[in-house]
């Protein structure tokens, strides 16, 4: 190897760790500071999955639940969220910041669906009150997830709405809710 390239190397992996640090806010192991709006928006710097309230950092950011699109993805980052909604001020910021995007009649459907979705992971008294309203809203996607989160609270107008969705036209949507009305949910 020559000189230069070593040189280019070096270079190169001291850039790699200056901009390692970077996305680590300089802490090496300092603790995870959880609010509503990074378990849902995400993007607080991370290193790894532990320093995101979710468990989910991808190329040094955090992932929120409202971000993600997938419902394995967002059931992985279920527990880090019902955990949170155990310290009071950080439930009510949930709820807050939830109501906001349910609320946002502007804001993409698919977005507004993952809100009632992270409402079914808010203990049953803050998140039925929540999601009643959203079961005749005018986009589908909002409508379905209002259901299924009601039906996972146990609120039987949930269970009810969300077999109407077993003759939806997409055979995903139908399989979603034929899976949670057989009694397969978040763990």
């Amino acid at each position: 190897m020559t000189r230069k390239m070593a040189a280019i190397l070096g270079m190169g992996l001291i850039g790699a760790f200056a901009v390692s640090m970077g996305c680590r806010g300089g802490q090496e192991d300092g603790p995870t500071v959880v609010t509503a709006e990074g378990l849902l928006f995400g993007g607080e710097r991370c290193w790894r999955n532990r320093d995101c309230g979710t468990d989910s950092c991808s190329y040094g950011l955090c992932n929120g639940f409202l971000m993600v699109p997938t419902d394995l993805h967002r059931s992985a980052m279920s527990s880090g969220i019902r955990k949170a909604a155990e310290d009071p001020a950080t439930l009510k910021d949930l709820v807050e910041v939830l109501s906001l995007t349910l609320g946002d009649m502007a804001s993409d459907p698919y977005l507004r669906g993952r809100a009632a979705d992270a409402c079914s992971l808010l203990p049953k008294r803050q998140g039925v009150p929540l999601l009643i309203t959203h079961l005749e809203d005018p986009e589908a996607p909002v409508r379905f997830h209002a259901a299924r989160s009601l039906h996972r609270l146990g609120d039987s107008r949930g269970t009810r709405s969300l077999r109407l969705f077993l003759d939806h036209p997409s055979e995903a949507v139908r399989a979603l809710a034929r899976l949670d009305l057989q009694g397969a949910s978040r763990k």
